[in-house]
């Protein structure tokens, strides 16, 4: 028929036609509805009873979300979830109370039948026969190309073939041993092309700035920092010439090794982190059931005294500004 679907590999194609179609197609139902009596899901507080008579509601916003989300695919399904809510309507507004209510669905079903649902698959028919089109096209040229392709590789190996085959057999009537040397590159097939393999979309990578705390929060990288800050605070600090907020490292210094005790919130990349070792700026738990009271006191040793004067030259800096 004129209707029907397009192949299953261009789906994605489909379902982004059909959200067009059908998005236009609600906008006129928006249209044709203007006291907005089948925009809404009805509910018990609206119309008492409803969900006891009407075990599958349908509504004009329903509809769009379907159609947002891509969940039609065909038109057919758009089609019968229309007549689903107009039926819905005649069902439940039975007697003279719902003698208005009844003809408003007719109304409106006649005029989404006549006008807005004709033009639909009008329009879904004539997309359809251009892509399918457009696809048969793209078909046949990349037929075309292969064909071409495997008739120019069998025509170049054969001559390359026979200009190896040539310079073997001059080789073996020679007295040159090193003929078989004097092939040219264009006289051997290069080896194919290598293709960059796609990233997976499932795999995590940490970011840049992942990577950067990573590798500051290394104790070996702290314990050079620590030790640079420590240099300068003894030569120009401590024998007054400067204030730590004046001095043309410290505070730089000061800075990295405080990122380094956010790299751990930085690598919780969609529920997972990444493995950031101990930068030894909070004291480390130790089992002292299991080493001895010297092994135990000896692995927060080397931290010791930036835990202890870290903080101090914080509220410097800070005071300073």
């Amino acid at each position: 028929s004129g209707t029907k679907a397009i192949d299953r590999d261009d789906s994605d194609y489909q379902h982004k036609l059909l959200r067009k179609i059908i998005t236009a197609a609600v906008r006129a139902m928006r249209e044709a509805d203007p006291r907005g009596l089948f925009l809404n899901p009805v509910t018990d507080e609206i119309a008492p009873g409803y969900s006891k008579v009407i075990k599958e509601p349908m509504c004009i916003r329903t509809i769009e979300d379907k159609a947002e989300e891509m969940e039609y695919g065909h038109l057919s399904e758009y089609e019968r979830d229309v007549r689903l809510m107009y039926s819905n309507c005649i069902k439940y507004n039975i007697g003279k109370d719902g003698t208005w209510f009844r003809g408003e669905a007719r109304r409106q079903e006649k005029v989404w039948k006549d006008d807005i649902l004709s033009q639909a698959r009008e329009l879904y028919k004539k997309e359809t026969a251009k892509r399918r089109k457009q696809l048969e096209r793209a078909d046949q040229q990349d037929e075309a190309k292969k064909k071409k392709a495997v008739l120019d590789t069998a025509e170049e190996r054969k001559r390359r073939a026979d200009k190896i085959s040539k310079a073997l057999k001059d080789a073996s009537g020679s007295t040159d041993d090193n003929a078989i040397t004097k092939l040219k590159g264009t006289d051997v097939d290069p080896l194919p092309p290598s293709k960059a393999k796609r990233r997976k979309k499932d795999m995590d990578y940490p970011s840049m700035p992942c990577i950067a705390t990573m590798l500051l929060s290394d104790p070996f990288v702290v314990r050079i920092i620590l030790d640079r800050i420590l240099r300068s605070l003894r030569a120009d600090v401590l024998g007054g010439k400067s204030i730590p907020a004046a001095h043309s490292i410290v505070p730089s210094l000061l800075q990295l090794l405080c990122i380094t005790q956010f790299a751990t919130q930085l690598c919780a990349v969609r529920g997972k982190r990444f493995i950031v070792p101990d930068a030894g700026l909070t004291k480390i738990p130790v089992d002292t059931d299991n080493l001895d009271p010297a092994a135990a006191a000896a692995v927060n040793v080397q931290f010791a005294s930036l835990r202890k004067y870290l903080p101090l030259l914080v509220g410097l800096l800070l005071q300073s500004d």
